[in-house]
């Protein structure tokens, strides 16, 4: 073997306990390896086999960053559980995280996490074990037996704006510099198109553009799906202001659309591009602006307000959800507020 190649070898050894004489697929070079995914001692304690899964597993198996976070922060924190009790992985039964899901998965007042935020640990944990069975790392998935807790949901928790906090935020605004006017720019794109944040937070100046009749814009949305957006013709006017006051005629079409302010001099950056957290302190610092309850809203809350306002006008659900970018019509329910707007209408009928 040439470890200066960094080859992957195949190397005879043993599995689990008793040994089972299964070839084993060994990373040559695993200083690098380790060096590009550290790995918990847990693991590394597991042996090589083990440690090439877990780097494997948060390398190459989950494409969404957003998603490969969390699932490493679930997976870790388990691990950290498992560390701190002795707990050899091997050792890890379906007993043990069924257990730590119901008794020990807490937030930091010491309250249980939401069912959701559980099933997520569960899938994550359920993802890892079965990488870590795949290369012999354990003999069996421990979390494949093991049930979530149950969780139905009829509606979203996001909360919706009502139509006149929309405008109201709108109008609160200054667009007398850049800055105002970006980020008036970026909340109408949020509330015209229904996008994700992190969709319009990766915008390229090539990603909004004119196919002779109509402007467009080109989200990458998750699940690496590609979604088409008309721009109505407010927002399109806005954009055409937008561009032309941050000078971005001419720009190469790589580059990032909405851009990051530099330093004090409110200024946009030539070339550093928005992050969705970026795009979340924009929508908070502009609601308090606007006297609007920042801990109550965030840039989910325009999804969920564009759906309802649609849905009030009777407009197709099926429309709807291409808008929306939902494969299935049952997660556009989810962003349908108008049952509490009957709930509200029918309590305020009670004759007591």
């Amino acid at each position: 073997m040439d470890e200066n190649r960094g080859e992957i070898e195949v190397l005879p050894a043993t599995a689990g306990p008793n040994g089972d004489g299964h070839e084993l697929v060994v990373h040559a070079d695993l200083e690098r390896l380790r060096r590009a995914v550290a790995a918990p001692e847990i693991v590394k304690n597991a042996g090589p086999n083990a440690e090439y899964a877990y780097a494997d597993f948060f390398k190459a198996k989950i494409a969404n960053p957003n998603t490969r976070k969390a699932y490493k922060r679930a997976v870790d924190r388990f691990l950290g559980f498992c560390q701190e009790r002795g707990i050899e992985l091997r050792q890890v039964t379906s007993f043990l995280i069924g257990d730590y899901l119901e008794h020990h998965l807490i937030d930091q007042a010491g309250h249980p996490l939401s069912a959701p935020s559980k099933k997520q640990h569960l899938a994550a944990l359920r993802h890892f074990f079965d990488n870590q069975q795949m290369y012999h790392g354990v003999v069996l998935n421990p979390a494949a037996s093991v049930r979530g807790p149950k969780h139905v949901a009829h509606e979203g928790q996001t909360p919706a704006f009502d139509d006149k906090q929309v405008r109201a935020l709108f109008k609160s605004i200054k667009t007398d510099d850049i800055l105002g006017l970006r980020d008036k720019t970026i909340l109408m794109v949020l509330a015209y198109t229904a996008a994700r944040a992190g969709a319009v937070a990766k915008l390229r100046i090539e990603d909004y553009y004119s196919d002779g009749t109509q402007w467009w814009f080109h989200f990458g949305e998750k699940g690496g799906k590609v979604h088409l957006v008309p721009a109505r013709h407010d927002l399109q006017q806005q954009m055409e202001t937008y561009l032309k006051a941050a000078n971005l005629a001419g720009s190469p079409g790589k580059a990032p659309l909405f851009r990051s302010a530099r330093g004090r001099a409110r200024r946009l950056s030539p070339d550093r591009g928005l992050t969705g957290n970026d795009l979340l302190r924009i929508v908070k610092r502009r609601l308090k602006a606007a006297g609007l309850p920042e801990g109550t809203f965030c840039c989910h809350s325009f999804r969920a307000t564009t759906a309802t306002n649609l849905l009030r006008q009777d407009v197709a659900r099926e429309q709807v959800q291409y808008l929306l970018g939902h494969s299935d019509a049952r997660t556009t329910d989810l962003y349908n507020r108008t049952d509490k707007e009957v709930s509200r209408n029918i309590v305020e009928r009670i004759s007591l």
